[in-house]
């Protein structure tokens, strides 16, 4: 009787010992399990960042950055592909049809209407916007008035004329018309204390009168080459300048505007650079030194944007980046430094990590890089109107 109990009694412990090991859970199964998470957290973070959204996201940004160069072509191209990764990106869209109307204007006022045709009658095959059709329409109807006007007009009364031509302000050859030198008296007090961006707000509000200085510049210059024209006479001066604001073509020019002081007829010291020609997507201004007429010395880039603020300080030699440049991202309250370094303006090969295309990149201070350069590859970087393309260096 005892050794049956005693039989019995080992049989349970037995069993129980069975049930526990079979209820151990394997060294290797949590790590496993861990990795699982960990992937599916990986897989998650790439597919958002491959998203339509974000990658439209980036197609915007470098379509704002051709349009701050006037390189409509390149930011209609971005534009496009913005739309085409993401067809309902109103912002996108609404970028588009704002550069096909700067595009269209600055065909017009450099004197090629049938261009700015060509490219509005094209961009309704892309998008459809009553303002793309109006401007068509007003372009049209500007050519075929041309077309039927004297522009001699001799029947104009010539007291009239005689009495007009008293009031305007002859400088070197380009004549202002006596509403003019009132606005260019605004930026000059407007850069002297210190509000660079209502220079922007001003040229805004006045972009038909640069466009007609512009148009004037472009008749004088056939005749004299390379002139700029020079307005005041206080510490602080006016300079209008037409420089090439693309690197696709080497004939073309807009008007740049320079506002500081002067050494004879020479830009020297700290001086504001403006393109006056109004973007509807940014305000920018570039501040720094100049030395013999030239960009010489530490400069800052500030552009806003509605939803962000970008600022690039650093030295250029001629007008283009040279050692250290430090580009600032504040959007949405966060704020992100990224640095490169830069020898003639273009950035110099380097190890920036990541799968970013060296050296076409930034690193910032958290070591994650930014390949918002890689655009560039084939130029250089600097002022607007003194970037070169890569055979011309």
């Amino acid at each position: 009787m005892d050794n049956s109990n005693k039989n019995t009694e080992q049989n349970i412990t037995n069993e129980q010992l069975h049930l526990k090991e079979k209820k151990k859970i394997p060294l290797w199964l949590p790590v496993a399990f861990a990795a699982v998470i960990l992937i599916a957290v990986l897989a998650g973070v790439t597919i958002y960042s491959r998203s339509p959204a974000q990658l439209a996201k980036k197609q915007v940004s470098l379509g704002e950055r051709y349009l701050t160069e006037l390189n409509y072509e390149q930011a209609v191209a971005a534009f496009k592909n913005a739309l085409t990764i993401d067809p309902k990106n109103a912002g996108a869209r609404e970028a588009l049809v704002q550069t096909y109307l700067s595009w269209a204007d600055a065909l017009v006022n450099g004197g090629d209407p049938d261009g700015a045709i060509r490219i509005l009658t094209d961009a309704g095959s892309t998008v459809e916007d009553e303002r793309l059709i109006a401007k068509l329409k007003e372009i049209q109807a500007l050519q075929l008035a041309d077309a039927t006007t004297d522009i001699d007009d001799s029947s104009e009364n010539s007291t009239e004329s005689e009495t007009e031509d008293s009031d305007i302000i002859d400088i070197n050859g380009l004549q202002l018309k006596p509403e003019e030198p009132p606005v260019l008296d605004e930026m000059i007090t407007a850069v002297a204390s210190g509000d660079y961006l209502a220079v922007n707000s001003i040229i805004e509000k006045n972009s038909h009168m640069f466009d007609s200085i512009e148009s004037r510049m472009r008749h004088l210059d056939k005749e004299k080459p390379g002139n700029h024209y020079i307005y005041g006479d206080g510490d602080i001066r006016f300079g209008f300048y037409l420089m090439r604001p693309n690197l696709g073509d080497p004939e073309a020019r807009v008007l740049y505007g320079y506002i500081g002081p002067y050494a004879g007829d020479s830009r020297h010291g700290e001086g504001l650079w403006y393109s006056l020609y109004y973007s509807h997507l940014v305000m920018e201004y570039w501040k720094g030194k100049w030395e013999n007429d030239m960009p010489n010395g530490e400069f800052l880039r500030y552009e806003q944007y509605d939803n962000s603020v970008e600022t690039y300080t650093g030295n250029v030699v001629n007008g283009l980046w040279d050692q250290a440049v430090v580009r600032t991202i504040t959007r949405n309250g966060e704020t992100d430094a990224l640095t490169g370094q830069f020898s003639e303006g273009v950035l110099k090969p380097g190890d920036y990590g990541g799968d970013a295309p060296t050296p076409y990149a930034f690193l910032n201070d958290d070591g994650v890089v930014s390949p918002y350069f890689d655009e560039m590859a084939e130029n250089t970087y600097g002022l607007p109107g003194y970037r070169l393309a890569k055979n011309e260096r």
